[in-house]
């Protein structure tokens, strides 16, 4: 199923709840109500929100819309990041919660949970003159934000994103671009233990990680090298390259019957030769093969965005999820429900 919505956030069938994006307005569906929460915008730029290649070059389109669910399991509200602003929406109101200096929102799966209930991101800017980065943390399920940490200046230009470990009970941070600047970092929910590892090189760029129970598997998110699959040894704490990837690797998940997917971009770079955003499967986490390709549109990547998918959160483990695609040619702007039958 086809979707006129530029992303779907997240879509969970056993709970009932399902959460898309257009711009500044988000649609919620759960136990079978749906509303709409439209968040503030100019008049301006709400017009140019109408018009596809208009939001891309201003980036109207990108959010973030994470779920806060109750101990039983049913939503009780929506942690929101739009435009440099953070918002929570609880049912009765939109309260805006925090003003990002440093960022327009964070990636997509980028916002971890604890198993406290305590939630977690870091600023994913620009930051042209490597800044000092902090990275938020709230402890009233999205009602107030206060820094938690900071990277210091001249130290990484981003966090790419924080995910919630449940076999160490950590926290881990994944952070780039340049040599020097890729590390993953570890630490307790207080950040009071803060483990670093890496040497900063390509190796440890990425913007997804997939925990198992001895070791952990990412993709590399370079167009500066050739991307590989790594495997690190958690008692050990080494690498090993696996299988090579066609090109940056931005977003994964875990698919029915004890497969993953990971995705991959289309930037400008030494890969990326064949001008294609690609989805990779897995039953092992060694061996990855392409399953769906698609060509990136024929506009500037630079400034109408890099051809990328991206996946929605929820459903984990199981057979349907939805994908997004931006400057994907024809499927920019809009979400397609998938599962292990869907033919592109």
């Amino acid at each position: 199923m086809n979707t006129n919505f530029e992303i779907v956030h997240y879509f969970d069938s056993e709970k009932d709840v399902l959460i898309q994006s257009q711009a500044r307005r988000f649609f919620i569906k759960a136990k079978g109500n749906e509303l709409e929460i439209k968040v503030p915008l100019s008049l301006i730029s709400r017009l140019f929100s109408k018009f596809r290649l208009l939001c891309r070059l201003l980036r109207l389109d990108k959010s973030n819309c994470h779920p806060v669910f109750t101990e039983k399991g049913n939503l009780e509200a929506v942690i929101i990041i739009y435009q440099s602003t953070v918002y929570l929406w609880n049912f009765k109101q939109l309260k805006k919660t925090y003003s990002l200096p440093g960022c327009r929102n964070v990636m997509h799966q980028a916002i971890a949970e604890s198993i406290e209930g305590y939630f977690f991101f870091g600023e994913y800017g620009s930051n042209k003159n490597r800044d000092e980065v902090p990275i938020y943390r709230s402890i009233d399920r999205g009602e107030t934000w206060h820094e938690i940490y900071r990277f210091t200046k001249n130290t990484i230009k981003h966090v790419h994103a924080i995910q919630w470990d449940n076999y160490e009970g950590k926290l881990w941070i994944s952070t780039g671009d340049q040599d020097g600047e890729c590390q993953i970092i570890l630490a307790d929910i207080d950040f009071d233990k803060v483990e670093v590892l890496g040497d900063g090189s390509q190796r440890w760029r990425t913007c997804h990680l997939i925990f198992e129970q001895n070791y952990v598997v990412w993709g590399m998110d370079s167009p500066l090298t050739d991307c590989y699959m790594v495997k690190l040894n958690r008692n050990t704490r080494q690498t090993e390259l696996l299988s090579k990837i066609s090109g940056p690797v931005w977003y994964g998940r875990k698919w029915s019957d004890g497969k993953y997917l990971i995705t991959t971009s289309v930037e400008p770079g030494i890969n990326c030769l064949d001008n294609k955003a690609k989805v990779y499967v897995s039953s092992d986490l060694h061996h990855w093969d392409v399953l769906w390709e698609f060509d990136k549109d024929h506009f500037h990547p630079v400034y109408f965005k890099f051809g990328s998918i991206g996946f929605s959160n929820g459903n984990d483990g199981r057979n349907d999820f939805y994908m997004h695609f931006e400057a994907i040619a024809g499927f920019d702007g809009r979400s397609v429900l998938v599962n292990k039958d869907s033919k592109f």
